[in-house]
């Protein structure tokens, strides 16, 4: 599937606990819950979401965004339950190149229980196993050290930090990067 398709026909994707699914405009008020907290926003470059129209909003711009090429976003939710707990997208995709990257923010409560990271090895594996991409980034505020460690759960690898690179909440800040590549991928796969 060339990575168009990908885009086209966003996939569900199941992991040992957690289902990556669509966003629906029933989800505004469970990313509410965590999108208005500072302490999860803190690091993201989205402001923190003042009112459940915030979040409503935000599903509707990335809702009407799949199909388009420019990015996909899915609920990250607890299949215990069936409780959504974050996002987790892929957006900056260059599909001239095979390039896209990854991005996420999940609810204080589920801190430190490694959903996150579960969440984007899903995507990952998607990824690589559903399209032609052939690299997938991710970046974090340098000093918030926890989405790193994220990331190298996923089997990404730490390429650098890019200093004054993002606007967040209005000041500049160093950003590290790490990124996967398909061979990393299936050398991974086949250990």
């Amino acid at each position: 599937m060339s990575g168009i398709q990908f885009f086209d026909e966003q996939p569900e994707i199941v992991t040992s606990r957690l289902l990556l699914r669509p966003l629906r405009e029933a989800d505004a008020e469970a990313m509410f819950a965590y999108a208005s907290l500072e302490e999860a926003t803190k690091y993201v470059l989205f402001h923190t979401h003042r009112s459940v129209e915030d979040s409503a909003e935000f599903i509707r711009v990335a809702t009407s965004q799949a199909g388009t090429g420019f990015g996909l976003v899915w609920a990250i939710e607890l299949l215990e339950g069936h409780r959504m707990i974050g996002t987790i997208g892929i957006h900056n995709v260059e599909l001239d190149v095979g390039s896209v990257e990854a991005g996420y923010i999940i609810h204080p409560d589920h801190w430190g229980k490694g959903y996150t990271a579960e969440a984007l090895e899903g995507v990952i594996a998607a990824v690589f196993g559903q399209s032609d991409i052939n690299r997938i980034a991710a970046m974090h505020v340098a000093e918030h050290v926890p989405s790193g460690r994220v990331m190298q759960k996923a089997g990404m690898t730490y390429e650098g930090t890019l200093r004054q690179f993002k606007l967040l909440k209005g000041a500049p800040r160093d950003m590290s990067m790490y990124s996967i590549i398909r061979s990393d991928h299936e050398a991974a796969r086949r250990r």
